[in-house]
């Protein structure tokens, strides 16, 4: 008989939703995240994504230029999750 190999020590991770004011702070906020990071700002994982990454984000995106609509242009720019993400642990 096989046995099964359970994962126990499997960790759920939920995306952090901000305001939309801060949504769309872009580039603007990473300073301030990076800082609220290395104080351990409390019980998030955060990820900064790096230059290269947003240059890959931006050239996929490029690439369907019919998806490409006057709105996704500005989220490309001042959209703060293309260059951090938050994820809170769920219990």
């Amino acid at each position: 008989m096989m046995e099964k190999n359970l994962v126990t020590n499997l960790k759920l991770l939920m995306l952090v939703s901000r305001n939309r004011i801060l949504k769309y702070t872009g580039p603007l906020s990473i300073p301030s995240m990076e800082l609220q990071s290395r104080l351990g700002y409390p019980g998030y994982l955060t990820a900064f994504v790096s230059w290269n990454g947003c240059l890959t984000a931006y050239q996929a995106m490029l690439e369907h230029k019919t998806q490409l609509l006057w709105f996704r242009y500005i989220y490309l720019v001042f959209s703060r999750y293309m260059y951090i993400n938050e994820w809170e642990e769920l219990s």
